[in-house]
């Protein structure tokens, strides 16, 4: 009887002891696959220096298109609103409240702040791309103001829809299209809807964003209390966009 024990008190230890003991020597995680600590808040904000350092000429386009948009459109797909002359047949009806809504949100003073944000923007980018080719007509091969034109004509307009070309040109559709009616459906108002969304997020990242850092390489800066102010721009130099420190400090209101 006592062996018998025994045998079964071993056994139970044989049982319990690899769970005790841990991963052998040899099967030690792989530091390759140990995930990092966190990066400190503090570095996780890229200077306009290291911006302009990204924004060299392979990944310009691709960068700013990304930029403050993460995994949403600024501009959606508001060509919808424009589809055949059957559309208001096809999808579920918008009732009067839903259309009466969407009227007064496009009347919002909120967003019509967010319209004249980059309506400014849109200015000051024209006056710089005006400026730039004065000064290559001058000197064709300037580094910086060649790659100055090029920053300033992909945050006007480009492929992605991101420029502010492109999204004053989406809300203005959207508010002619609702103005005359024309939103009918309910897709149709989800698309304006979208498009009012992304035209305040981008708003938004004009001011304190993303956007905001690649403006300022084109000498615009934002300040909460006196809007769009001009700055010193950056200039091109060996490791990508880089502070021009002689003509730093200069500011003046738009």
């Amino acid at each position: 009887m006592k062996q018998t024990q025994a045998t079964a008190i071993l056994y139970r230890r044989s049982i319990r002891r690899p769970a005790s003991k841990g991963l052998p020597i040899g099967n030690q995680p792989d530091p390759s696959l140990v995930v990092p600590a966190a990066v400190p808040k503090d570095n996780r904000r890229l200077s306009a220096r290291q911006i302009g350092i990204f924004l060299a000429a392979p990944v310009i386009l691709a960068l700013l298109i990304a930029l403050g948009v993460a995994s949403r459109h600024v501009v959606a797909r508001y060509e919808v609103l424009a589809g055949n002359a059957n559309r208001s047949e096809e999808g579920i009806r918008l009732n009067d409240r839903a259309r009466q809504q969407l009227e007064a949100d496009l009347s919002d003073s909120g967003l019509a702040a967010d319209i004249a944000t980059l309506k400014t923007y849109q200015k000051a980018l024209t006056d710089e791309l005006k400026a730039a080719d004065e000064k290559l007509k001058s000197d064709p091969r300037d580094p910086t103001f060649l790659k100055r034109k090029q920053l300033i004509q992909v945050l006007l307009t480009n492929t992605g829809g991101t420029g502010v070309n492109d999204q004053l040109a989406a809300i203005e559709a959207v508010q002619q299209m609702v103005a005359s009616q024309a939103v009918s459906t309910q897709a149709e108002e989800a698309t304006a809807r979208r498009v009012i969304a992304n035209l305040r997020m981008s708003a938004e990242s004009w001011r304190i964003g993303a956007f905001a850092n690649a403006g300022k390489l084109a000498g615009l800066h934002w300040e909460n209390e006196q809007g769009l102010t001009r700055s010193t721009p950056y200039m091109w130099g060996a490791s990508g966009w880089e502070t021009d420190r002689v003509g730093a400090g200069a500011s003046t209101k738009r």
